[in-house]
């Protein structure tokens, strides 16, 4: 197959009832980009029946319960470099910076080991995204580090929420989902790295 993605977005002719619940869990109110800018959206509108109830299960995940945002963001940064997932990467660059992550933060989540700048309950969480995505489960030191910091409740949560996201990256991925080019360019307005090799200069 050739360049672009595998399977491309929906054509709005051939959008359902049933596809057009899926845009409205992601759109947040006042949001410039509606659900149906999201090219993530359009390519799962080929499956309603599965993408409305994991959406729903994504939103939960990352608007969390009981982990704080900027935890939830650092994990999902960790494990989209991990798994060298642009999309991802550059869509919670934004949710990142709103959880008072940084330039030099994002440059440290993207590059291997776990930098000082981070206190130790973010190393806690970063050290936890890595054993998942490189193990497939926490190491017993995992939650040793963890429970100084986390109840159980939050340690599930946060698991939970890796492997959502893990799943997401896997299949954006995969299919080859393109960027959108307001996000892109509102990223590189805001001089954040954009790309895996901007974060590691």
């Amino acid at each position: 197959m050739g360049k672009g993605p595998k399977i491309a977005a929906l054509p709005q002719s051939e959008w359902t009832p049933a596809v057009e619940a899926i845009f409205p869990i992601l759109e947040q109110p006042g949001s410039p980009f509606k659900g149906s800018d999201f090219n993530s959206l359009l390519m799962m509108a080929h499956h309603p029946e599965i993408s409305v109830p994991f959406l729903h299960f994504n939103l939960a995940a990352v608007k969390g319960f009981v982990l704080s945002a900027r935890a939830r963001e650092i994990a999902i940064l960790r494990l989209s470099w991990h798994r060298r997932c642009q999309y991802e990467w550059v869509h919670h660059l934004y949710g990142g910076a709103g959880a008072g992550l940084t330039n030099e933060h994002f440059a440290a989540l993207a590059r291997n080991g776990i930098d000082e700048i981070f206190p130790p309950e973010d190393r806690a969480v970063i050290l936890a995204t890595d054993d998942i995505c490189t193990g497939g489960k926490l190491s017993d030191h995992a939650w040793d580090v963890l429970r100084r910091h986390f109840s159980d409740k939050q340690i599930i949560e946060l698991i939970m929420l890796i492997g959502c996201f893990l799943n997401v990256a896997t299949l954006l991925n995969s299919v080859g989902v393109e960027l959108e080019p307001p996000f892109l360019a509102g990223a590189e307005a805001k001089g954040w790295p954009v790309s895996f090799d901007d974060a590691a200069e």
